[in-house]
């Protein structure tokens, strides 16, 4: 593997691949890209109070004062139910 194995990003069709080297019984050398494919592409959902959050959840503010009790609730679900 080449770039310590890091997997790269395409930026012209956003495709991911890891950089390697091949090297042939004759001594000639070939530079391969592998394709990866993402396994899981379905991002975690989160919910504070009921309501799911986004990416740009800026709808949520709290104001908590000196004594008063806060106590939200935030639930994190996944498809693959590995958390």
């Amino acid at each position: 593997m080449k770039d310590n194995g890091a997997i790269q990003k395409d930026s012209a069709n956003g495709s991911y691949y890891v950089n390697a080297k091949i090297e042939y019984p004759d001594g000639s050398t070939e530079d391969i890209r592998i394709p990866v494919a993402k396994s899981d592409t379905t991002a975690p959902r989160v919910t504070i109070n009921g309501k799911e959050l986004s990416e740009t959840a800026t709808d949520y503010s709290f104001v908590v004062f000196k004594g008063s009790k806060f106590n939200p609730t935030l639930r994190v679900s996944d498809d693959k139910k590995i958390m």
